[in-house]
């Protein structure tokens, strides 16, 4: 038979057991498939190619860190150049934080030859994009880079 102070340590337990699975459900943050922040990393091309295969309409990429238009990094450049190769537009636009009429110029982006053994399955995604990179003018600091769905 239960005493009332075992079945109040009971009840505490089963208190603390239900607050911790609580706890642990808020800290879990849900995959969002429509972003991915941009880090300098291959884990960031196998989350982006994933997330791409979902076929989303709108993606966006937000840097970890500044990035200058004048110098993307080496693995934004290959998606970029992979969306360009795979006769997808990318445009380099003013970065607005409210949306704006299009004000857009055409990137004309320099297109890399890659190993296409090896790429081909990681950037494969990309063709089915255009991309928009808005950056600030002042700065050249890359705010985000969006790609679309091509039509």
């Amino acid at each position: 038979m239960l005493t009332k102070k075992s079945l109040l340590l009971l009840l505490i337990a089963t208190q603390m057991i239900g607050c911790a699975g609580d706890v642990k459900k808020e800290h879990q943050q849900p995959e969002n498939l429509t972003e991915a922040t941009f880090f300098d990393s291959g884990v960031f091309d196998q989350d982006l190619s994933s997330k791409l295969s979902q076929n989303p309409d709108k993606f966006v990429i937000k840097p970890s860190t500044p990035l200058n238009v004048n110098k993307l990094p080496e693995r934004v450049d290959r998606w970029l150049s992979k969306i360009k190769q795979e006769n997808g537009n990318v445009q380099l636009k003013e970065y607005s934080p409210t949306p704006t009429k299009d004000m857009s110029l055409l990137m004309d982006m320099a297109v890399k030859l890659f190993d296409l053994a090896q790429d081909k399955i990681m950037y494969n995604p990309a063709k089915e994009y255009d991309a928009i990179v808005e950056y600030e003018k002042s700065s050249g600091e890359v705010k985000q880079i969006m790609l679309y769905k091509k039509k």
